[in-house]
């Protein structure tokens, strides 16, 4: 599904992503961990068109790096926000109705307001809305939701396009425990059935219920691979991200 080989991302001087090889099969759920800075961000960045790198990216077998984002989107590969990214000034609905543009020619005045109104396409949007459980917020502004539902928003509008590569950025980010462990078991049930789907994650709460293999950033470069119970107890692993006295279940 996704072969990355020898990808390296240089700002200037600095080399944030230094020859990382990596791979996922089709429909595996891959974690990718690390501690800040390590790369993980940028990672999803050069994979999506946002940042230019060197090296060679396929994802099912067609060459990603001289692409644009909006080409690698159209091809399949979706991903969602560290930083959310949602429509503040638009509704729950019009989010996701917002990210089926450029599906097979439908245009965005077409979906939000325009001359034709695309039945199957505004079933769909309804029908993730619901399911993520924002049912009852259909119509409320995008801006006015809690972080917690913000990020299931996120997640809504990324499996509208019925992506074969899912990227989830800290898909947990700034949620409570609760809300984390509810945030695994949708992602779970919505995301991984079907799909390949990498994860970007500091929660190994997360990273360990949803993961079938881990790979490990650090200073930019790939430390370590495998397993989750593998990995997460390998001393490099425990040394560079999770601290000597980490429980492997935090």
């Amino acid at each position: 599904m996704l072969a990355i080989d020898g990808l390296t991302v240089r700002f200037g001087g600095l080399t944030a992503l230094e020859d990382v090889s990596l791979h996922a099969a089709d429909g595996e759920v891959l974690g990718l961990i690390g501690p800040n800075g390590s790369g993980k961000t940028t990672l999803i960045n050069a994979l999506t068109g946002v940042y230019p790198a060197t090296g060679r990216v396929r994802f099912r077998g067609q060459d990603l790096l001289d692409l644009p984002p909006e080409r690698i989107v159209r091809l399949g590969l979706v991903r969602t926000f560290q930083n959310l990214r949602v429509f503040r000034r638009m509704t729950v609905l019009e989010n996701v109705l917002a990210a089926q543009n450029g599906m097979t020619g439908i245009g965005f005045a077409d979906l939000i307001g325009g001359r034709r109104r695309d039945a199957a396409r505004r079933e769909r949007a309804h029908e993730l809305v619901e399911r993520v459980g924002l049912g009852g917020d259909a119509d409320r502004l995008a801006g006015t939701l809690p972080l917690a539902s913000q990020r299931r928003l996120e997640l809504a509008r990324a499996l509208v396009r019925d992506p074969a590569l899912l990227l989830l950025d800290e898909p947990s980010g700034g949620m409570t425990p609760a809300e984390t462990r509810e945030m695994t078991g949708l992602i779970a049930r919505l995301a991984c059935p079907g799909r390949t789907v990498m994860v970007v994650e500091h929660k190994m709460a997360l990273i360990t219920g949803l993961c079938t293999r881990l790979a490990v950033l650090n200073f930019g470069r790939l430390i370590a691979e495998g397993a989750p119970a593998e990995v997460l107890r390998r001393p490099a692993v425990v040394e560079a991200y999770l601290g000597t006295e980490a429980p492997v279940d935090a």
